[in-house]
């Protein structure tokens, strides 16, 4: 199922003219399917997946996600990037 009227969004909160990624029923390419929003129908939600990594965001700022369908707000919330305390991938924990 696609829907080519909505837009996903994510900016910062201290400057939300700021976009740091945008998905769409169709994404850009640039991040492979990362950028593409799905649709789960059983669900009835619009489902992106966010790998910070892959975007210019910074540990400790906060920023906004808002959902827009044919022009039109939908919902907005926020959250703010925390440094990991997993493990990274080669094992090592996070720098002290």
């Amino acid at each position: 199922m696609v829907d080519h009227g909505v837009l996903i969004w994510v900016a910062e909160l201290a400057d939300p003219s700021r976009s740091i990624a945008a998905f769409t029923a169709e994404g850009s390419g640039d991040i492979g399917q990362s950028d593409i929003v799905r649709i789960d129908p059983a669900e009835e939600q619009y489902v992106v997946i966010l790998h910070l990594q892959d975007y210019s965001s910074e540990v400790g700022r906060t920023y906004l996600v808002g959902v827009m369908v044919f022009g039109r707000q939908l919902g907005m919330t926020a959250f703010t990037v925390e440094a990991s305390q997993a493990p990274h991938r080669n094992g090592a924990g996070p720098p002290r």
